[in-house]
């Protein structure tokens, strides 16, 4: 047997050994309205996990979703997980859901803070008043 069937054969045997098995995915609509959204997140059913980035939208970029949502036009959906019932994981649309999050709350984070605000929340299960500006209107001085 040449080298060259041994590193086949090996590995074919290691392939085997590291295969993944199958899993039933199954999706269900769920039309959550955005007070519900933000409830989720302030009473920390949703989560977001490691593998998400960091939130890095400015607010001229969050500030044209929540227009879209004002006047009715599509967004793109949220994806969530159901990990436990009533606990979520984010998969797609952590940059929309917290826009909508801060929107509410009437605050916006400090441009310095929103690199680290996963590791602010989950330190303290929320996110402190000192991490936002005063009111929306003093985060970005292009804001009028």
């Amino acid at each position: 047997m040449t080298s060259l069937q041994q590193d086949t054969i090996s590995n074919n045997e290691e392939e085997e050994h590291s295969a993944i098995g199958e899993y039933d995915i199954t999706s269900s609509p769920n039309d959550f309205n955005v007070l519900t959204l933000f409830n989720f997140i302030e009473s920390g059913a949703i989560k977001i996990p490691g593998f998400q980035r960091n939130y890095v939208w400015d607010i001229k970029r969050a500030s044209r979703l929540i227009e879209s949502l004002l006047i009715g036009l599509p967004v793109p959906q949220i994806f969530l997980y159901e990990e436990k019932r009533n606990k979520f994981l984010v998969i797609d649309g952590q940059q929309r859901l917290m826009s909508i999050y801060y929107f509410i709350k009437e605050r916006f984070p400090k441009k310095e803070k929103r690199t680290d605000l996963r590791k602010i929340f989950d330190e303290h299960g929320k996110i402190p008043s000192d991490v936002f500006y005063d009111s929306l209107f003093d985060s970005d001085p292009m804001v009028p």
